[in-house]
């Protein structure tokens, strides 16, 4: 019989692995300052550094489809 059960995850990392275009620096890549200032998990974040969430509607539609004269969309 088991008198104690212990947690045995001590820590969990998970990692990206981003393939660099030709002419990406290192310099380019400094830019985690800015996305831990905006990040909603920081404790002390700021609200008014937190950009307002977005959906999945925001990514399929980046671009506004423009008013045209005849009344057909792109797709048409």
């Amino acid at each position: 019989m088991v008198e104690k059960i212990h947690d045995t995850l001590v820590h969990l990392t998970s990692g990206v692995l981003i393939y660099l275009e030709h002419g990406i620096t290192i310099e380019d890549l400094r830019c985690s300052e800015e996305l831990w200032k905006k990040s909603n998990i920081k404790p002390q974040a700021q609200p008014s550094n937190i950009p307002p969430m977005h959906t999945h509607e925001d990514l399929e539609s980046p671009h506004p489809e423009p008013n045209d004269p005849s009344g057909l969309t792109h797709h048409q």
